[in-house]
């Protein structure tokens, strides 16, 4: 594989370096080979050939349970990564997938995908990530890639002409399993710790030797990959639930899970159990019926028919499983599931439908974007738009909410003229008011008013308010006049930050004091060091890190450097880390959980 001479530079800069051209003198310094962030390989016009790869180390980091900001929610990964467990148990969850990590496997993480790693209860875990990035070259003069060509050629010339265009597709060799088990036992493990002391290592040379140890770990999965190595019984536990997710139709005993998984009944079965806490016959019960909701909220089948689709041939002990799970039976969910309301756009349209127990019929549902929502309504949510990064436009969201059919479609204050009349075509459209001082509240009566549940609205409010009220004085208490200030993380950068949730319950309903350097919310949104930290005059500091791959492993260096851990906010425990939800989710729901974190944080 060609190895790259190419400074590293971040994903912004390379998109800046192809904006703007350089100027001679930068130009007659430049490598033959660069960085074209806005131009990527396309895998369905031809094949992939590994000589032609040249990969990029951007990062590694080590990670243990006791670091529990890191493992707060999901985050946002903007190139591919490598996730290896080094040591303990926990799980990975990669966008909505949940697996058990097992020792000496690779688990792959693609560009614009989220991940989080969750420790096991109790337990005690550590791991490696590893974040690079895949590049080949492209003939910028044709704009086309003709491999024979290119090796047919002895033209400095033409070599002169290629860049290095990102390769962001699962097209490749060894993206083709998720996961990858590397044998022998421990040699994986201290591959990524060698890569992580030569990539810190003040030494240039071996800091280059840290690119040409990436290039041995995946040379050596790929190899693994092709021998197809059985790995551990965890593994072969993964291959049974991935199995009964897709199979959960057909009849399934423990003698032929068993068998998928090549152990023995009996000690699968206490496997089974032990590793994930509950037995692989529940657990198919719970696919199964997870199935069924959605069959049941997504068509008009007769029950009977929905019984046979996942895996019944009687209705009635179909019945009697689905009241076992959810306490009630399928006649009477369908009946609480009557209406159809759709909340489009970001994930705070599903916050003014939940105070009025109504849940949405189709909704924005990512386990990053929407995390707290997808893991109370995943199930009872049978239509799910996309709500990647808060993004709404999308062409499957408009097919999907036309075959919903919904009677009412709730919409946040961001949507366009366009996409105000394509929502006209399909259902009656409100749109929530713009954010302003608790506007939470109008908008809650709007969606009240338009369903018919106006004293259910007015009953919530005055519960909200009489709770406020009361933990007003907590906090009070906790606080004797201290002051606090929000602040964003973002890139490698610190900013003062506030919201309309934050100055709704933060600053005016609980009466915190703001810092004196920042008297107003018209004062904040500027940039800090982390020196100033301590001389904004904030008793206490709230720090909200965003979860995407460059400003997490800024925040890995930052926290490890004497200028972090000498500044009194830190050394006095008077800075504390807060996730993004709910800090950053404006609805009647989230304001809710936004009080509670409050009141948790300074009580």
């Amino acid at each position: 594989m060609p190895v790259s001479n190419q400074v590293p530079i971040t994903h912004d800069e390379a998109m800046s370096r192809s904006i703007h051209p350089m100027s001679s003198s930068e130009e007659s310094n430049a490598s033959n080979y660069s960085l074209m962030s806005n131009r990527t390989f396309d895998a369905a016009r031809i094949e992939l050939p590994l000589e032609e790869l040249t990969v990029r180390l951007w990062s590694v980091e080590l990670f243990s349970s006791g670091d529990s900001e890191w493992l707060q929610q999901q985050q946002l990964n903007s190139t591919y990564a490598l996730v290896v467990l080094l040591n303990g148990e926990g799980e990975l969850v990669r966008n909505a997938r949940t697996c058990r990590m097992a020792a000496d496997t690779a688990y792959w993480c693609m560009p614009e995908t989220t991940f989080r790693i969750v420790p096991a209860a109790g337990g005690q875990l550590s791991a490696a990530v590893i974040r690079f990035g895949l590049y080949r070259p492209l003939d910028d003069a044709l704009d086309t890639y003709d491999p024979d060509a290119i090796r047919s050629s002895n033209s400095t010339m033409a070599v002169s002409q290629l860049a290095l265009v990102p390769v962001t597709t699962d097209r490749l060799p060894f993206t083709c399993c998720e996961d990858v088990f590397i044998e022998p036992a421990g040699q994986l493990a201290e591959r990524c710790r060698s890569i992580y002391r030569s990539s810190r290592h003040e030494d240039g040379l071996l800091r280059w030797r840290a690119q040409s140890e990436l290039y041995e770990l995946l040379y050596e999965m790929l190899s693994a990959v092709r021998s197809r190595t059985r790995g551990s019984s965890l593994h072969a536990l993964e291959r049974v639930k991935e199995w009964m997710a897709e199979h959960y139709r057909e009849d399934l005993s423990i003698e032929r899970l068993a068998g998928i998984a090549e152990l023995s009944p009996n000690y699968f079965a206490d496997l089974f159990k032990k590793t994930y806490g509950i037995s692989a016959l529940d657990m198919l019960l719970e696919i199964r019926m997870a199935k069924a909701k959605q069959l049941m909220l997504r068509s008009d089948r007769k029950l009977r028919d929905i019984a046979h689709e996942v895996g019944y041939e009687d209705e009635f002990y179909f019945s009697r499983k689905f009241k076992k799970v959810y306490q009630l039976s399928p006649s009477h969910y369908l009946k609480q599931r009557i209406r159809r309301i759709a909340a489009y756009g970001c994930t705070a349209s599903i916050g003014y439908l939940t105070p009025l127990h109504v849940v949405p019929h189709a909704a924005p549902l990512h386990p990053k974007w929407s995390g707290n929502y997808y893991q109370q309504m995943c199930a009872d949510i049978p239509y799910h738009l996309d709500a990647y990064r808060n993004t709404s436009v999308s062409d499957e969201n408009y097919v999907l909410l036309a075959e919903a059919k919904p009677e009412l479609i709730v919409c946040t204050p961001n949507v366009n003229a366009s996409e105000k009349q394509r929502l006209d075509h399909i259902a009656s459209t409100l749109v929530l008011p713009e954010e302003g001082p608790f506007s939470w509240k109008a908008g809650l009566r709007e969606v009240a008013a338009a369903l018919g549940e106006q004293a259910e609205a007015e009953r919530w409010i005055a519960n909200y308010e009489r709770r406020t009220s009361m933990l007003n004085k907590q906090v009070a208490e906790a606080l004797n006049g201290e002051s606090v200030l929000v602040v964003r993380m973002f890139g490698e950068g610190l900013f003062s930050y506030t919201n309309q949730g934050i100055e709704d319950v933060l600053y005016n309903e609980m009466g915190v004091a703001r810092p004196r350097a920042f008297p107003t919310a018209a004062s904040l949104g500027e940039r800090l060091t982390p020196e100033q930290l301590d001389e904004v005059g904030a008793d206490h500091i709230l720090l909200l890190i965003c979860q995407e791959s460059e400003t997490l492993s800024y925040w890995h260096r930052l926290r490890q450097s004497a200028e972090w851990k000498l500044l009194e906010s830190v050394r006095e425990g008077r800075l504390k880390l807060i996730p993004s939800n709910p800090w950053r989710e404006y609805s009647p729901a989230g304001v809710e959980r936004l009080r509670e974190e409050i009141v948790t944080i300074f009580r």
